[in-house]
């Protein structure tokens, strides 16, 4: 199963839009991550080097990777 399709399931079943903002947040930071490790030129560093943000492609590789072989947001 591919991350987006996690996504999506998980997405449809929340009804509080605070909840479904917070796990769109959640999935944006494990994409970090994600990214972090496999594509870091995708991922937008402060100049500390802390996470700020990654870009839409980051985002696009995580959802298109597969669920066992890389545990992302439950």
């Amino acid at each position: 199963m591919r991350q987006l399709e996690k996504f999506k399931e998980t997405l449809a079943a929340l009804d509080d839009p605070m909840e479904a903002a917070l796990y769109i947040d959640k999935m944006r930071e494990a994409a970090g991550y994600f990214c972090k490790e496999r594509y870091p030129d995708e991922v937008i560093l402060e100049s500390d080097g802390q996470f700020q943000d990654i870009s839409t492609y980051g985002v696009k590789r995580y959802l298109e990777s597969e669920i066992d072989k890389w545990e992302g947001v439950e």
